[in-house]
This record gives structure tokens, C-alpha cells and sequence, in this order.
């Protein structure tokens, strides 16, 4: 099942146009909330993120610790590219 677990609760700078890795980690901090339409119990399954491209991780890093509150069994990170 595919959902839309996390929005985007701070905007920042692309990523991408970022190259320090520390600045790309405080960037992207704080950015994700659980979507507060989304009612699923995910407590012991399994959730996958997808990400576009993956230069530093700091975006599925930050994407994780939000969906920590789920109590999920397990985190995964799906990224199509890496640069």
C-alpha cells in the first residue's frame, strides 16, 4: 500500500544545492511531521521511504526519525539514484 505518511512542515533549500554534508543534515532538520489525515496503525510493520536521489542520506535520515513516533518494526530507504 502506498500513502503519504509525512508532509512537509519547514521548507528549505534544495538539497541538491547544498554540498556541505553537516549544512545538508541542518537544512533538511525538523522538515517532516506525520500527516494528520493518515489514521493507519503502523506500530510493528514495515515502512519503506522513497527517495529520488540520495547524495548525503540526510533526507532519509530526517524522514525516519518522524516515522519513529509510528513505532514501526522496521525503517527501510528505497532511493532510484545516488550521487
Amino acid at each position: 500500500m502506498l500513502s503519504n505518511i509525512l508532509i512537509r512542515s519547514k521548507y528549505s533549500l534544495p538539497q541538491a544545492k547544498i554540498q556541505n554534508t553537516d549544512l545538508r543534515s541542518e537544512n533538511i532538520k525538523d522538515s517532516f511531521q506525520i500527516n494528520l489525515n493518515f489514521k493507519e496503525n503502523l506500530e510493528n510493520k514495515n515502512i519503506i521511504i522513497v527517495d529520488d536521489i540520495c547524495t548525503s542520506g540526510s533526507t532519509i535520515n530526517e524522514a525516519s526519525e518522524a516515522l519513529k513516533t509510528l513505532n514501526p518494526n522496521k525503517i527501510i530507504g528505497l532511493v532510484i539514484a545516488k550521487d
